[in-house]
């Protein structure tokens, strides 16, 4: 696999919360597009639910060149579950003198904190990521104490004077 093909699907998945597999899966008919906005649709592969996602401008620019792919030609067309993509990640987490251990699947996991700082609704990131109960989506709003401080003050109760 070469490293450019390892970049594009990770930033892919960065935008998108796409599992490894969903990313491997998705076929140039899976993509639409409505006016400016572009959608996917997928069949997540983990859960066998559907989801009908936005995608950002940011994933799109990622998206490799269609080219003369046919409709179910895979859009990473070549890079079918390939186990290495792992070892890629590795050795550019020690290069860049990260020692905690990066794995592809911490691109959902990023997609799915990062919402929640920015306050996204929680159904509506459950309904992104394809996840069937909102407990699942829950494990993402690990808040920073910085967020809970912010918040703490926010609910006041008066109390009634006799």
């Amino acid at each position: 696999m070469s490293e450019g093909g390892c970049q594009t699907r990770l930033l892919v998945a960065c935008y998108c919360g796409l599992r490894l597999s969903d990313v491997y899966a998705l076929k140039w008919k899976d993509l639409s597009q409505d006016g400016e906005q572009w959608r996917a649709s997928v069949v997540m592969q983990k859960t066998t639910t559907p989801i009908f996602l936005p995608l950002s401008g940011q994933a799109v620019k990622w998206l490799p060149e269609r080219g003369e792919a046919k409709d179910e030609e895979n859009v990473f067309e070549g890079l079918i579950a390939e186990p290495n993509i792992n070892k890629v990640l590795a050795k550019w987490t020690k290069a860049a003198g990260i020692t905690k251990k990066i794995t592809f699947h911490c691109t959902r996991h990023s997609f799915g904190s990062l919402h929640v700082e920015m306050g996204t609704d929680m159904a509506v990131i459950q309904a992104y990521m394809g996840h069937k109960n909102i407990t699942t989506t829950q494990i993402y709003s690990k808040m920073a104490a910085q967020q809970m401080c912010e918040v703490v003050d926010k609910i006041t109760l008066k109390r009634k004077e006799a």
